[in-house]
């Protein structure tokens, strides 16, 4: 058995990122870290909303448990979070 299937098999993580996210060693969870990741590249509250198919109240819930999580307090604060751990889309992804 290779290295990698036996830390698997020991109950270590898999060594590639598949089924993880930006922001998941933060304690940021699927959602959070996506609404994160729209606040990074710049989204309202009210485009976030629509976006992801979410009231706006929702949306502030997740923000506000996102921001906690992260330590901010305030959206610049978050977008440069975001953009330092990874937020911002991969060429070819960006929203148009």
């Amino acid at each position: 058995m290779e290295a990698s299937a036996q830390q698997v098999a020991a109950g270590a993580a898999p060594d590639d990122d598949h089924g993880r996210w930006p922001g998941q060693e933060h304690g940021l969870s699927a959602r959070e870290a996506e609404i994160l990741g729209l606040i990074t590249q710049g989204l309202t509250n009210d485009d976030i909303a629509a976006r992801a198919y979410l009231s706006i109240n929702t949306v502030k819930s997740y923000i506000r448990s996102a921001y906690a999580k992260i330590g901010v307090t305030r959206r610049p604060q978050a977008v440069r979070w975001g953009m330092e751990h990874g937020m911002l889309p991969t060429k070819g992804r960006e929203l148009r």
